[in-house]
């Protein structure tokens, strides 16, 4: 898929150089370097505002990249994004979903040393990996009805399985011998 837009990339701050060598799971959702351009699909790494449905997961497009002076490498000012499922006040006037992201601090101890990062929390998303999932606040939406409805499709199946083998002529409900 081809955006026709020039493409930023930026370094994240951070305040000691052994910082930049920690993973964006140390450094609370950051990664050390974001590659953006404006029409890119992006997931927030990070809850900013849960009750407004910015949370962790959640897909938005990159709208804007707005940078003081000086262009990339420098650290953007602002990124505006849309994030359809954000149901907080609209930044752009007329355009529901926009919010403008600033870039954040995440701190944390290495030893006794501070060290810290400054980015946004996004990462591209164009199509994110199961392990990109993991730990994402939006899947733990799925509770109360979601949790019975697989619970229930997990008993179907397992009721399934033993009628199954059961009328396969073993005359025994056993799921040793699945092959």
């Amino acid at each position: 898929m081809a955006l026709n837009a020039p493409i930023a990339t930026f370094e994240s701050a951070h305040n000691v150089n052994q910082a930049k060598q920690a993973d964006s799971d140390t450094a609370g959702g950051l990664e050390r370097w974001l590659s953006l351009a404006v029409g890119a699909q992006v997931m927030l790494r990070s809850n900013l505002w849960v009750q407004k449905g910015l949370v962790n997961g959640t897909l938005g497009t990159v709208m804007h990249i707005v940078f003081h002076r000086e262009g990339p490498p420098a650290l953007p000012a602002t990124v505006i994004c849309n994030f359809p499922s954000y149901r907080g006040p609209p930044f752009l006037p007329g355009v529901p979903g926009s919010f403008p992201m600033t870039p954040i601090t995440r701190p944390w101890l290495n030893g006794n040393r501070h060290h810290s990062r400054t980015g946004f929390p996004l990462i591209l998303s164009w199509a994110p990996t199961i392990h990109e999932c993991q730990g994402l606040t939006l899947l733990q939406k799925v509770s109360g009805i979601g949790f019975l409805i697989v619970s229930v499709l997990v008993i179907l199946f397992l009721i399934f399985m033993c009628i199954h083998l059961f009328t396969r002529g073993n005359g025994r409900c056993s799921f040793q011998h699945l092959n």
